[in-house]
Order: structure tokens, then sequence, then C-alpha cells
């Protein structure tokens, strides 16, 4: 796609946070979610899409250090 000055676009079966935040994260901006009924499940959708302070999605990046030096050694990690 980077010949094209086009986005992916992905269409997931259900609302869940879990593939959301996973999409999200591997750098997808446009997601479709079917079956969305109501103005108050948009809203818990965007809550957990969103960063704060409108959402409750956070970075994490520490954990995932703390656990790359635990599981590979990587980044500096002293043994005890």
């Amino acid at each position: 796609m980077a010949a094209y000055d086009m986005e992916a676009v992905v269409r997931i079966p259900e609302a869940g946070t879990g593939i959301i935040k996973q999409l999200l994260d591997s750098g997808i901006q446009n997601i479709i979610i079917p079956k969305v009924e109501s103005g108050e499940e948009t809203e818990s959708i965007m809550y957990w899409a969103s960063y704060a302070p409108r959402g409750n999605r956070g970075f994490g990046a520490t954990a995932v250090r703390a656990g790359l030096r635990r599981r590979y050694g990587l980044l500096g990690c002293r043994r005890r």
C-alpha cells in the first residue's frame, strides 16, 4: 500500500477491547465495528480505544520493556 496514498481498513467480527487495542497498536487507524446499536455502546468503544484524558488506553511501554528484559535479557537487565 506504500505505492498508493491510502490506508488499510479492518472489519472485525464484533466489538471487543482486546482486538481493537491490538489493531491500534499495530498501526491500523480505520476499524469497522459491526452491530453497534447505541450511542452508549459507541461511547464505550471510544473510551477503550482512546488515550487519556478521553479514554482508558495506556502506553504500557514500561511493562513491555520489563517483559523483554526478563524473557530475552535485553536492555541492560541486571540479574539478582
